[in-house]
């Protein structure tokens, strides 16, 4: 694959290489700010996941989001901070005014708070009786101690003191 690199700025790469299976685009923004550094982003995540913003609620968003034929995710590891968008490659450019709406004016809703503490529960309930996930943990705990991930995370507790305003606040650390 041919792969193109233009420098946007400081700290900021842009790569881009042509699909030439499909009319299919991914596009991947990638911020060097992980969980590591800030536990409170796995809910910042979840929490971008449940938002309106450019004041269309949540439902309209991901309506408008759909009926371009696209679809938008946010992820987090240690030491990123992942917003995904693809879809249709003609529509690219009305779906990247869609998420500069999520990054320039997101929404404050403890709707979307409640929902991304209620899959974090969820998600810490069932990573308990995984053997596996057990395992990982116990190594990582081996591996790195007081530094692991496991032990530096915010516990359900300190994710659910978190505000809506405060997940913003923290999403605009990120970019």
């Amino acid at each position: 694959r041919d792969l193109s690199e233009t420098n946007l700025g400081p700290n900021r790469t842009l790569y881009y290489t042509q699909n030439p299976l499909n009319d299919i685009f991914t596009l991947s923004l990638r911020f060097g700010l992980g969980s590591t550094k800030n536990p409170a982003l796995p809910l910042t995540a979840d929490y971008l996941n449940n938002i309106g913003c450019g004041g269309r609620d949540v439902k309209a968003f991901k309506q408008a989001v759909y009926n371009l034929g696209c679809s938008y995710s946010t992820d987090v590891d240690g030491d990123y901070f992942t917003l995904s968008l693809e879809g249709l490659e003609e529509n690219l450019p009305a779906a990247l005014v869609l998420l500069n709406d999520l990054m320039q004016t997101p929404e404050t809703s403890a709707k979307a708070r409640q929902v991304a503490l209620e899959e974090l529960k969820s998600a810490r309930k069932v990573e308990k009786g995984e053997p596996a996930t057990m395992g990982r943990i116990l190594r990582e705990y081996l591996a790195y101690g007081a530094a692991a991930s496991y032990k530096t995370r915010y516990s359900y507790k300190q994710s659910a003191a978190l505000t809506p305003a405060r997940l913003i606040e923290e999403w605009r650390k990120v970019q």
